[in-house]
């Protein structure tokens, strides 16, 4: 991800992310776990707001099929909480 200065000097951010296999995958379906797995790096270095309010994110659906939800971390006290 590159970002341009106001004179032109372009700077360059990278943030380290966990590989595959360092997460236990809760989902058989790999379509779904590369999901949750990006997912999860995400979250680890933004947030996410509605609003003025930080939320906490602990789920996501696909959009072909929201009545199904899939967790995006194991364990509930991993999840994002409102800061």
């Amino acid at each position: 991800m590159a970002h341009h200065g106001d004179e032109g000097t372009e700077y360059v951010w990278r943030f380290a992310i966990s590989g595959s296999g360092e997460r236990r995958a809760l989902c058989e379906d790999p379509t779904i776990e590369f999901i949750r797995e990006q997912l999860c790096n995400l979250l680890d270095v933004v947030g996410l707001y509605k609003g003025d309010m930080r939320v906490h994110v602990d789920r996501f659906c696909l959009l072909n099929d929201e009545a199904r939800t899939y967790l995006i971390y194991e364990d509930e006290a991993d999840a994002r909480v409102v800061g």
